[in-house]
């Protein structure tokens, strides 16, 4: 009699990024692709945003291989709800969420909190420019100890109004900037990002009871 064997076919995991370079060297990171981002592409159609200047449009389109790993990551995160076994471990003390992406929907937004859950030894900071789909998740659901939102400012040189986080549910805010150079000569605006590798920074990582501000010049 001929044994019978089950295949099982093997799982579609989510992929983390290792082997960054620039200020993000030696922090792994999960993101989505802003290529396939319906809300980022129309953020990129309003003047005066940073979208409009994204850096990471050219990165992606130059290196289809990696637009593809992160297309998938996008459609496992938003189609369905990732059973918690199948999302990885994340061997680090910090890790961000969403370097060439945004969150698309509160799907997406769920299986990142359950991810944060799964790895409670790690500090994880979820930068985001969706900040509807955000607030409107935290309302209804507890904010992770382990759970830093960084809130990305729609416009250059204009940090996103804090007021706007009264009624947000929100902890361990962080406000990110983006300015032009000449902006900066004339404001007295202080840079306080991209001169160290955020792995020895850690201010978007670290608890905070206020919102803080975080400042980058255009790239």
């Amino acid at each position: 009699m001929k044994e019978k064997y089950t295949i099982i076919k093997p799982c579609k995991l989510l992929s983390v990024s290792q082997g960054l370079t620039g200020k993000m060297a030696g922090m792994p990171a999960i993101t989505s692709s802003m290529l396939c981002n319906e809300y980022c592409e129309r953020l990129r159609s309003i003047p005066g945003t940073v979208c409009e200047k994204c850096y990471t449009l050219k990165y992606l389109q130059s290196r289809p291989s990696v637009d593809k790993c992160y297309r998938k990551n996008t459609e496992l995160l938003t189609k369905s709800i990732i059973p918690i076994h199948q999302l990885p471990f994340i061997n680090a003390a910090m890790c961000r969420l969403e370097s060439f992406g945004d969150i698309v929907n509160a799907t997406h937004l769920q299986n990142y909190v359950n991810l944060i859950k799964k790895n409670s030894h790690c500090m994880f900071s979820l930068f985001t420019k969706n900040y509807t789909v955000v607030f409107q998740y935290f309302k209804a659901h507890k904010q992770p100890k382990n759970l830093s939102i960084v809130i990305s400012s729609l416009l250059l040189n204009q940090p996103f109004d804090v007021t706007n986080l009264a009624d947000a549910n929100l902890t361990n805010v962080k406000i990110f900037t983006v300015y032009t150079k000449a902006y900066t000569e004339n404001s007295g605006v202080a840079i306080n990002c991209g001169k160290n590798r955020c792995i020895d920074c850690q201010r978007c990582y670290k608890p905070n009871k206020t919102p803080i501000y975080v400042s980058e010049i255009l790239k």
